[in-house]
This record gives C-alpha cells, structure tokens and sequence, in this order.
C-alpha cells in the first residue's frame, strides 16, 4: 500500500507573511526539557518507552499533582501496533477544491491564493533528501550495536547505556513469584525503592468505582509490625526522603526515597503494606475524607474532565468508563461495608506474582539482594502464580465499537438516516450516550452507515481544542517496533510541510500535538490534538480534513522513505541511549518498576530506547484503523455553550441535516456536553480538497555527530555539591561571559544561557511576556527539528530583563543559538501573528483565574513581598489595549541602545568557543545598533518587602473560580535577611515540622488533600527567608484553618522542646546528606553556578557553608528561631502574612467586619485588608537591602 507521492498538481499558492508558531506554553512544554533536573536531555519517555501526547494516562495520586506525568512530545511517542489494513482514500481532483465544505475554507483560501503555500515538486525532492539519508542512519545505528552490552557483568544480561558507569544491575525472582531488580551505585548518599502491582481502576467492583486508589492511600496507615498510622511518614521525612503513591487504571505505584544509611530501616516498614496491613476502621473513616477531598481538586481541571469525557462516551461494561478517584457517594452507602470490600479487593489483586519491585543504592548487589530476600520474601502468591510472568498480550478490546446509522432514500434521491431530518434533543446521564454509540438497526430499513461521534465540551479554561480520537489494538506488546512512534512524530511535526504549518500559515493554529493519549492493556488510543485559534474553530471542519489528508499523505510513502524517517529517529533515540544521562534515585527506581512490568529482560533497561527495523505491516493496519469511520471526534471550546443551550438548526450546516443531536451530562462531574452521530458520507465529503504544501519532513540538520569530549580523563573531578567555579573569560563594557568546561560528567553536552538586563521589563511586564510569546512562536517552525534532535531553548524574562537558555549536544548548540539569537535581535513583527499570539496570551491571563486556590494564594504572597512584580489582572489589561506598534516599540527599547548581557558557557565547550560566544552578541548588538553598556543607575533590581514586626497581617479575597468550593490558607513567617548559619537552622527547622505537619492536619484532622510545610527563600542580591504553610480544604474554612494552624504551631513548640538529642543529630544527618548531594547532571551544576552569577553573590561554597551551619545547630537554637519567626516570642513580635482565599462553601467577612484587631501572638495585633489594597499595602512598607556582601564569599 506504500507507494511514492505523485507530485503535486494544484497550483501555487502564496504564504502569508511571518513565520509559523505556537503558544508559549507548547514551547515551553517541548524546549524546556533539557532545563528540567530530572530531564535526561531529549524528549522525556514514560515507563513504556514513549511519550504520552495527551493527559490521559492519568493516575490517583496519594500527594502530588498529576500534572508532572503529562509531558506532550510529538517525536517519541510510545507503542503501537495495527489493525486489518486499507488503503485511506485518495485525495480526488482540483475541481474538488471548491466543494471543501460548508465553510468554504481551504477551499477558498486556494482559490484566491493568499494563504497555503506550495512548493511545487516539494513531495518528491523530499523523497529524495530522505533516500539519500538512508544509508548514512542505517550505518551509524549498526555502528552502535555493540555499545549496549554492559562490562563485566554490569547490566545482568540487560542491554545498558556506556555512559552508565557508575550502576550496576541485577535481576531476582523470589520464590514467591515477585520479580525484582536491584541497583547497586557506590557513589550515591541517596536511596530508593518502588513497588507496581498490576492492579488499578479497572478492578474496582462495579458497586464501588475509586476502590483501588482509595486501597493506595490506606495501605500507608499502620501494618501488624508497625500499627503507629505515621511510623512510615515518620522514618522518611527524618531521613530526608520523600514517600507517593499513584493508581492509575491498571497499575498501583509506591515509591519511597530516603539516605543510604536510614534505606534498610524505611525498607523494612514499607515490605510490610504488602504483607499484613492494617487497614483499621478509624483510618478507613478518616481516610475517605482525603479521597474525597483529592477528587474535589481535580474537578476544576480541564484534563481530569475531559478524561472522564471519554469514559462517558465508552462502551459502559468496558473497564475504560470506570471512574478511577472515588468519592465520598462511591465508597460510602447505606448497606455497603467499605471497609471489608477494600479486604477483598487486596486479597485478590495483592499477589506477589502480580508485583515488581526495584532498589537503587550504595550497597552492594549482594547485600541489595539479601534485603529483597529477607523483607519481600513473605508476601503471599496467588495459586498459579508461577505460570504467570511478565503481562501477558490482551486482544483488542475497543471501548468505542463501531456505530451505524439506518439510512433511507430522501425526496431528492439522497440518503438521509433514518429520523434525522431534523436533529433531536434531549437531556440525559451519560449512561445512555454509550448506547447512541454502540450499533443501531431500525425496522424501516436494512441499510446501516457508519456514525462518526461529535462531542462538543465547555471547557472551564479559555482554550479551543479540536482533537481526532482512533481507538488501537493494544501497543504494549511491540515496543521494539512501535508505529506509533513514527506516526506521532509526523502528525505532530512542526517544521515545514507539516498539518501545524500549513494551519499556522492561514492563521487557525497555533500548535498540534499528536501520540498516545493512554496505552491500556486491551486497547491504546492515538490521539492528534490541535489548538485552534478563534478563527481555526470557524473552520474546523477543515482542520478535520487537512489532518486525514496528512494521513492519506503518510499511506501514500514509499517504504524507503518510512524507513529513513524511522532510522534518523533511531539514530536520535539511540544516541541520547547512548549518552544517558543520570537519573535520580527517586525517578528511577518506579521508572525501573513500572519498566518489570511491561518489557522483556533483556528490554528493561533500553525499552523505549532502542528500536528495531520499522514494522511497515503494523505500521500499515495502524493506518487502516485511523479511518474517518473509525474515529472519535472532540471539539473543545466556549463556544459550545450557545448549542448546549440551543441546538443548531436542521438547515445550520451541511452536516447536521444528516445528523442525530443529544445534549447529555457526565455523570461523576456532572459536565454538560453534546453528542452528534454524523454519517460517514459527511466526513468524506470533508476530505475532497487536496493542499499541496503538505509533504513529509525533510532530513534533520540539528542531529549531532561529533561526540568528542574536550576534557581530559586526567583532568576528572567527581560531581560535587560545591564543585570548581567557573572563570570570567571576558569582561567589556557591555558583555560577561563566564566559562567552565566540564570535567565532571564527560558527556558531549553544553548548557549556555545568556541575561539581557533591562528596567524595561520590570516597568511593563505585560509587554515583555507577550514578546517573550512572540519569539516563541516565531522560531517555532525554524527550529522544531533542534527540539526533535534532543536540543532544547526556551526565552522567558527574569528578575533582571530577557533570559535565553541552549541546551544539549554541544555539536550544534551553537547552531542553534545563532539562529535564535540573530532572530530575536532582528525580530520583524507581522499582523497575523501579533493576532494570533495576543489572542493566546489574553486566553492564557484569563485562566489563571481558574487555578487552585492555593495557587492564588503563592501569587498573592510574591505579589505582595516583591517588589515591581505586577497582577495578572493588570498584564492583562495592558495586553488588552497593545497593538502591534506598542509591541515593536518594546522590543526596541528592551533591546535599545544601552544592554548590559551576562553569558554562561557550561559543558562540553572551549574557553576559545566561550569567548566566540561572547563576542557574536557584542557583535549583533553593534550590528543593530545596541552597543552602549547599561548605566548602573538604570540597572533593574528587586527588593523584598519587610513585614512590621508584632503584626499579623491577612489578606481576604474570594476564589476568582466561582464554582470552585476548596478555600485555602498560605501563612509565610518572615524571618528576614538571613546568614548561611541563619539559613541552615531554617531549613532543618522546616525537615523537623513537615512530618508533624502533614501527619497532624492531613491525616489526624484531615484538613484537605493539600497540606504543605517549608523554607521559603528569597533570592535578590541578598536572601530573605521565612517558614511557610499552606492548605487547600473543601471542608474548613480560612479562618478555621488558621486557628486549627496556630494550635499546632504550640505542638511544635513542644515537640522541639522534648527532641531528643538522637533524633536531632538523625535530622541534621539527613540535611547534610542532601545538602552535599552532586548534581546528577551538567545543567543542575550549571544552574548553581549561574545563580551565583546573576544574583552578584558568587558563593561558590554555599552548600558548604550551609552544611557548617547544619552542624552547629543546637536544639535550643531551634527552639529561639521557632520562637521568635513562628511564634513571636522575640521582643517585638513576629512577622506574618496570612492569604486567605474563599471558596463557593465558605462565606468571607463582610467589609465593615475588616481592620485591626487584637488576636496576635503574644499580645501582637492583626490586621486585615482586600485584594485590592494589594498595592497599598506593599507601597506602604520598606524593603530589606539589596546587598551583595551579606553572603561574603569565603572561597
């Protein structure tokens, strides 16, 4: 079915002004990989070797957000497999071209030739970059085979990375049937172990949906062994670690990290959840609250609710539609015991043939080995356990079957389905809009046609989304070969040629995303997504068929071709496999347990890494079920309001004529949506426009090939919490470079980031995000294929003016920064984009009205102690009035005649190419007349503002969300400017009360699902710290959090006062192990040393000094600090600032109810005012000084 593209035979037609782009925060979500710490420099894969495009491989988690785990990629995506194969539908003659559809879109553009472009012979001199290539990717992916065989026994018969020297592997079943792998690194002071179990949502009792995840939140509180709730939070937090757990719709993930030393203790407590766990009644009570109250987060989220969308719309018996959290309605009923249906459902799922387990540490493998043996060997097997290993393959189960519509003749001699010549309304639960999907027979007629599902959502966020949905035979099983990949990277390719490109040129997009939306184990779900702008969603219609145009596009190939672009993606995979750079223990270990579950032996380590040769049968039926019959169309926007309330009319379109009209209401979040069946025919009548600039992509320039490393092996220093400082190479008038070769992770590999200090952005910050918008979207087509090289660059601004950040392989880094540097300095503004980028940016301000309201209260709290930091509501009211002058006006002053650059040159890159760094931005600032350096009286600074002593000041505002019922409390205690000595007793201070914290008003008094404790540091030329806490509840109220908050704050008191000195120095142990913990990787070093730079502090020995501080830390001292920062036992007072946000459930005082009042600590007075004295309030007190001196540099 692969055959060449004929050449294109429509005509030319002009390209609109202006390069393609997409919002900031796609960047962001793509660039800004190779920034992260976690981030092994290349697009991030999950468990299954692949990226999730979309955030529905979702999980229940026990603390953090699920957020984290929805990074977007488009280059590698993970697993697929196929179905029976079609040819997809030609693309018919240019006649066609206007008869697109109702809208007349691209159609009409055509016809008047002012929007997509073509390049005449494009398709076919793109076949022959691609032929010519073949070779050269094939050669250099067998020139690596041999690399990935581990020395000296190293990887356990795994294939493994060279670069992992330090690690070294082992594989154990235990007789029980548990398969485990355990990680021996003796350079780490850190430790960590995660265990899977195949068992998630899917196995919830169809009487009680969340059973699984609420059984993940109870299987912490107490075991036989150790029955103390907290004993488990305790010995963590006292090791300095960290403890989650996840649930997702198939497996339960439970990970714990603490120090190397403290590892074998925690290991003991948490084998025993596996093996006789408690679950007590008064936990089980209090612990629905915190399901509950973990459900009513996720309510005002745009991803939770669409997931939950699809579960409506899916068949209801397939495990797909369950609902996963659970709430207080599902596990509480009247008759229903909760309590022994969580003991049924661990004695049937918890079995250690259904569990994975990996252990990364110092010790030895034996003595790892030994621990597994000794702590896991006494969970229980299921009968037949032994005949069960890694997952087994499931048919295709697909939550979507295929639906029909009975057809009959019309008047006119057309068909028409049956009792759809007009659309019929109704309202009803989800639970009969499976049945509108499954298949339908009507006795007056024989004839069926496929229905195509149209879900129309409000969403709750500002945003246009239309989405093509293909239900997929299961993808896990061919990880070595996954189609998908290859499809995700070319239905979301961003460069030219590409859906996004040809979209953004006529101005309907402004991103596309394709991948993976969840890979389950009887079906997987590829999703292509595009984000449409206003004037995209009049023309979605379109979009639809430009995207089965792409499609027809791919089948059309030649396999010489496919291959090509699956080797050069090879080459990309394989290299960054190659060059691995390390993980943390606590990412690693549930990445290795999640990996036992899903790959082969010998795959564990290199699943979603390395590939074989293109599967082009698979890749052919994936095609074959990515028909217009087969998908599942979602159309997410605002708009959608007006025909929930009002369905179109029969005659409103060409489709809906022919259409059946259901207005329907998800049952568990209870959202309002549209369900439309349209015939098949009507979808095909869509994809009858042929668009000539569509063609596959081009070869990538941007791939590395030159891997030396600069760096003597003589001259290693091993990775350092406090490692060598860098050196200023070059100091002018106008440009600091500041350079240090890496000497420590000999990887191939540069982090350069560059500062250009202007007052400019400080005095209108609404512009320069909206610039910083611009760049991002006008460099986006220009350097997609850097970002699919395992490049990264993102531009953003800073406390100080514009910041662009490089990073990756150092071989062409430089590239790449010359052509976005050149670019952003020479920067041309154009209409269409300037629309396009304001439109998203207004979208954007206006969501953040839409955030948590515990994230309300950390904005208000920068905005009040900040000084120049500005609302959101301001920036948008000045983007609101910008037009594209005002813009270009920005620009040009931000980048005018007086620039002050600060540069950092990181990794694996000469003193000689640092100084050529350097002197190609004075170079370009001359060449633009921008040379004269930056007048220190105009240079920017930022000051923190300093609370008045003996007052309590709180702010009470409403949750700009109104339907959101969750209030919350952010309380910050300053303690002021501080020393290193200062900040160490803070920061252990704040280790000792996390635990306390979390354990006394999440899990005793069960405040809300939100409960967090710590330093917060602030960082301008000088460091200004303080303890903060911070609350989200459905339940209480601000007020009452505050009052239930300062009973606890006596707790501790108490708590410090009786530490015993073993449990202090255990405390002050774990700190300094943190404290003196290398960096993992080239950019987490660099990002120290940075810090230093920009801040004018240059305490290259910080860590150090910190730790000395630890060290001398005394009980009593805790107690004064406590005192003084928390309590206000000091002389005069303490410093507090309360943020106070009121949800839909909890009434604010009214305005003759604020002012003074006496009520603070220790005689102490508070005073209350509203969000909109913000700016009073801040104007009226005094900042703490901006001095460079207060951290002398002893280095």
């Amino acid at each position: 079915m692969f055959r060449r593209q004929a050449s294109a035979s429509l005509p030319a037609v002009a390209s609109s002004p202006g390069p393609s782009t997409t919002p900031a925060s796609l960047r962001r979500a793509k660039s800004n990989h190779s920034f992260s710490s976690s981030s092994s420099g290349t697009i991030p894969t999950n468990a299954l070797g692949g990226s999730s495009a979309r955030g529905w491989y979702l999980e229940d988690d026990e603390e953090e957000g699920f957020g984290d785990r929805r990074t977007r990629s488009n280059s590698l995506t993970s697993l697929g497999s196929g179905v029976v194969s079609s040819p997809l539908p030609k693309a018919i003659s240019n006649s066609s071209l206007v008869m697109m559809s109702a809208t007349g879109g691209l159609g009409a553009l055509a016809r008047t030739g002012s929007c997509i472009a073509s390049s005449g012979n494009s398709s076919s001199s793109v076949a022959r970059s691609l032929f010519s290539s073949t070779r050269r990717w094939s050669s250099l992916l067998r020139g690596m085979e041999h690399l990935w065989e581990g020395e000296e026994g190293r990887g356990g018969g795994m294939e493994m990375s060279p670069q992992d020297t330090d690690r070294s592997y082992r594989l154990i079943r235990l007789p029980n049937n548990l398969k485990a792998i355990v990680v021996s690194d003796p350079t780490t002071e850190k430790a960590a172990a995660a265990l899977s179990v195949r068992v998630g949502a899917k196995h919830d009792p169809a009487e009680a949906p969340g059973l699984a995840h609420f059984c993940e939140h109870m299987l912490f509180l107490g075991t036989e062994k150790y029955p103390r709730e907290n004993t488990y939070k305790d010995l963590v937090s006292k090791s300095g670690g960290s403890s989650n757990a996840s649930t997702s719709m198939d497996l339960t993930l439970y990970k714990f990290e603490s120090s190397a030393d403290a590892f074998e203790d925690v290991l003991d407590v948490f084998a025993q959840f596996f093996i006789c766990p408690l679950f007590t009644e008064s936990a089980t009570a209090r612990e629905l609250m915190a399901v509950d109250s973990e459900n009513s987060k996720n309510l005002i989220a745009d991803s939770r609710r669409l997931l939950q969308i699809t579960k409506a719309v899916a068949e209801p018996s397939h495990p797909w539609a369950k609902f996963s959290t659970g709430n207080l309605q599902t596990l509480i009923r009247p008759g229903f015991d909760t309590r022994r249906a969580l003991l049924a459902l661990y004695e049937e799922h918890y079995h250690a043939s259904k569990m994975a387990l990996a252990l990364v540490g110092r010790d030895s493998l034996d003595v790892l080995e030994a621990m597994v043996r000794e702590k896991f060997s006494a969970i229980r097997d299921e009968k037949g356990g032994e005949e069960r290993g890694r997952e087994d393959a499931m048919p295709f189960q697909n939550p979507f079957p295929p639906r029909f519509m009975p057809v009959v003749s019309s008047g006119n001699g057309g068909k028409q389905p049956n009792g759809c010549s007009g659309s019929s309304s109704s309202s009803s639960s989800s639970s009969s809009s499976s049945s509108r999907l499954a298949s339908a027979a009507a006795a007056a007629t024989t004839e069926l046609e496929a229905a195509i599902p149209l879900i129309r959502v409000v969403p709750l966020r500002d945003m246009r989304e239309l989405r093509l949905s293909w239900p997929l035979p299961p993808s896990r099983p061919h990880y070595r070969s996954p189609p998908t990949r290859l499809l995700s990277h070319l239905f979301g390719h961003e460069g030219e040629g590409s859906i996004f490109s040809v979209l953004h040129r006529v101005g309907w997009a402004s991103g596309v995303h394709a991948g993976l939306g969840t890979s389950q184990e009887e079906f997987c779900l590829f999703e292509c997504t595009v984000a449409l702008t206003e004037e995209g969603r009049r023309h979605w219609q379109d979009v639809v068929s430009l995207v089965f145009q792409y499609a027809h596009l791919i089948g059309q190939a030649s396999p010489e071709d496919l291959s090509a672009m699956w080797d050069e993606l090879g080459v990309i995979s394989s290299t960054s496999f190659r060059f691995q750079q390390k993980a943390q223990e606590y990412a690693y270990a549930p990445d290795l347990a999640r990996r036992l579950q899903h790959f082969q032996d010998r795959h564990i380590l290199s699943g979603g890494h390395l590939y074989d040769s293109l599967d082009l049968t698979a890749l052919g039926d994936c095609l074959a079920g990515m028909t217009e019959e087969k998908a599942l169309l979602f159309l997410i926007c605002k708009e959608n309001e007006q025909e929930q309330q009002q369905p179109p009319p029969p005659s409103s379109s060409s489709s809906s004529s022919s259409s059946s009209f259901s207005s329907l209401i998800e049952p568990w979040y209870q959202i309002p949506y549209t369900l439309t069946l349209l015939p098949s025919h009507t979808l095909r009548s869509w994809t009858c426009a042929h668009v000539d600039s569509l063609h596959l992509p081009r070869p990538n320039p941007f791939i590395a090939e030159d891997f030396d490393v600069l760096s003597p092996l003589s001259s290693y220093e091993p990775p350092s919490a406090t490692p060598s400082p860098p050196t200023r190479v070059l100091q002018t008038p106008s440009v600091e470079v500041w350079h240090k070769i890496d000497r420590s992770y000999r990887q191939p590999r540069a982090y350069i980031v560059l500062e250009f200090a202007s007052p400019t952005v400080q005095r209108d910050p609404g512009a320069a995000e909206l610039l910083v918008r611009y760049v991002e979207h006008a460099l986006q087509e220009s350097t997609y294929d850097a970002i699919v090289a395992g490049l990264g660059w993102s531009v953003g601004t800073s406390n100080n003016g514009l910041t662009l950040r490089f990073s990756g392989f150092s071989h062409k880094i430089q590239t790449l920064l010359h052509k976005v540097l050149e670019s952003l300095l020479s920067l041309s503004l154009h209409e269409g984009l300037f629309a396009l980028i304001k439109e998203k940016q207004i979208d954007a301000y206006n969501n953040i009205a839409l955030a948590r309201p515990d994230e309300h209260g950390q904005m208000f709290l920068s905005l009040l102690l900040t000084e120049g930091r500005w609302a959101w509501r301001d920036k948008l009211r000045r983007v609101e009035g910008m037009q594209m002058g005002d813009l270009a006006a920005f620009h040009k002053e931000m980048l005018g005649r007086q620039n002050c650059v600060k540069v950092g040159v990181f990794g694996n890159v000469s003193e000689e190419s640092a100084l050529g760094v350097g002197e190609q931005v004075e170079r370009l600032l001359r060449r633009n007349g921008r040379f004269e350096p930056l007048s220190p009286s105009v240079q920017p600074h930022t000051r923190v503002v300093m609370l008045e002593k003996g007052i309590d000041y709180r702010l009470r505002a409403p949750v700009p969300n109104e339907t959101d019922v969750n209030s919350s409390l952010t309380t910050y205690f300053q303690a002021g400017l501080v020393s290193p000595s200062q900040t160490a007793a803070l920061i252990l201070l704040a280790q000792i009360i996390k635990e306390p914290c979390f354990t006394q008003l999440r899990t005793q008094e069960q405040l809300g699902y939100v409960v967090a404790s710590g330093v917060r540091l602030t960082w301008f030329r000088s460091l200004v710290a303080g303890i903060s806490f911070r609350v989200l509840s459905k339940t209480h109220g601000p007020d009452e959090i505050l009052n239930r908050l300062e009973a606890f704050l006596l707790q501790v008191q108490s708590l410090l006062s009786s530490l015993p000195p073993a449990e202090l120095e255990r405390h002050k142990k774990a700190l300094i192990t943190n404290l003196l913990e290398p960096p993992k990787k080239l950019v987490g070093e660099a990002g120290m040393h940075w810090g230093e730079i920009v801040n004018e502090t240059r305490e290259w020995r910080r860590n150090r000094l910190y730790v000395e501080g630890v060290e001398t830390t005394r009980r009593e001292d805790l107690e004064r600090v406590f005192g003084e920062v928390c309590l206000g036992l000091g002389r005069e007072g303490r410093r507090s600032l309360s943020v106070m946000m009121y949800g839909k459930n909890h009434r604010m005082v009214e305005e003759g109810e604020m002012g003074e009042e006496e009520g603070g600590r220790e005689g102490g007075r508070a005073v209350w005012f509203r969000e909109e004295d913000w700016l009073a309030f801040r104007m009226s007190r005094p900042l703490f000084p901006c001095s460079p001196t207060v951290l002398s540099s002893k280095y």
